[in-house]
C-alpha cells in the first residue's frame, strides 16, 4: 500500500490518492507518521519541508522506501525514491539542493482558471512515475524517479532530470572518510628524499 501524506493540504492529498487508484496501485491518505505504518510499502511525501529530516530518519531505522514531493505553483519536483539502505538519502538530497540549486525568483501565481488542470496533470506525472517504480511495467519505460529528481514546469511545460548521488559526508548516510596524508616534498627533509 502507498501512504500520503501532506502536511498542509489534505484536498491535494485524497487527489493524488486518486490518481494513485486510477493506476491500480492502493493509496491511502494518512494524517501522521504513526498511523498504519506496518502497513505502508511506500510512503509519499508532498512539501516535506523541515519535516523531511525526520522522516528520513525513521524510514531509515524502520527499513522502508519513501518518495518526497515537492509542489511549487505548477512545478513539481518528485523522487529520487530514498531507500533505507542503498543510494541516497533525503539529506544528501537537502544538502546537493542548497549547494547547486540557483535562487529563483518567485513564481507567478496559477490564473484560477488553470489552477485545477495543472494540479491533474502534476498528480498524473507523479502517479505515473510511482507505477512505473512500484510495478517495474516496462511497457511505460523505466522510472524516472527511481535514482533522479523529475523536474517538471507545468507553466512552461519543460521538464529535466536531476541525478541524485549520495553524499560522501552526508551526517546520516555518508560513509566516514580519513584525511590522507601525502608525502610533501617540499615539506621533507632533503637527507630523506629517496631513501
Amino acid at each position: 500500500m502507498i501512504g500520503i501524506l501532506v502536511k498542509d493540504n489534505r484536498d491535494l492529498a485524497a487527489q493524488l490518492a486518486n490518481h494513485y487508484q486510477l493506476f491500480n496501485l492502493s493509496a491511502h491518505v494518512i494524517e501522521s507518521l504513526e498511523e498504519q505504518r506496518s502497513e505502508i510499502d511506500l510512503l509519499v511525501v508532498v512539501n516535506a519541508g523541515t519535516f523531511g529530516s525526520q522522516i528520513n530518519q525513521l524510514m531509515r531505522k524502520e527499513g522502508k522506501r519513501w518518495l518526497h514531493v515537492l509542489w511549487d505553483r505548477g512545478r513539481v519536483l518528485a523522487g529520487p525514491v530514498f531507500h533505507p539502505t542503498e543510494g541516497p538519502c533525503f539529506e544528501c538530497l537537502s544538502l546537493r539542493m542548497k549547494a547547486n540549486m540557483v535562487e529563483e525568483p518567485e513564481r507567478p501565481e496559477i490564473p484560477e482558471c488553470l489552477e485545477e488542470n495543472v494540479r491533474r496533470m502534476m498528480c498524473d506525472a507523479v502517479a505515473l512515475e510511482t507505477y512505473k517504480f512500484v510495478s517495474k511495467d516496462h511497457r511505460a519505460g523505466a522510472a524516472h524517479i527511481t535514482d533522479q529528481m523529475l523536474e517538471i514546469d507545468f507553466l512552461t511545460l519543460e521538464g529535466e532530470l536531476h541525478p541524485v548521488l549520495r553524499v560522501p559526508t552526508c551526517p546520516v548516510c555518508g560513509v566516514e572518510t580519513r584525511i590522507h596524508q601525502y608525502v610533501q616534498p617540499w615539506m621533507t627533509r632533503f637527507s630523506e628524499v629517496g631513501s
